[in-house]
């Protein structure tokens, strides 16, 4: 099993839940936090699964369109072996 936490504006959570549900992913949290360096409210979306779920879940998310993701940021680890995979970085 493996964690995968999205980040994203507070309100857009359930979108990012419902994505996962769809994965068939059945183990889903979603925290309230506070971005300390702008000041915003956002939500964690927390999902264990497995590694094959945890794509298709990544893929719904990021193609879907439903959350306006600001300023984007780098990824933390790699989702597969596609010239679009990215390494991680420290």
């Amino acid at each position: 099993m493996h964690e995968v936490r999205v980040t994203v504006p507070r309100g857009s959570g359930s979108a990012i839940a419902k994505a996962a549900l769809e994965a068939g992913i059945q183990r889903i949290t979603i925290c309230p936090v506070q971005v300390i360096d702008s000041h915003a409210d956002a939500e964690i979306v927390s999902v264990e699964t497995s590694t094959p779920r945890a794509k298709a879940f990544l893929h719904r998310v990021l193609s879907s369109g439903e959350v306006n993701w600001g300023r984007p940021r780098s990824p933390r680890a790699r989702c597969g072996r596609s010239s679009m995979a990215i390494p991680c970085t420290n």
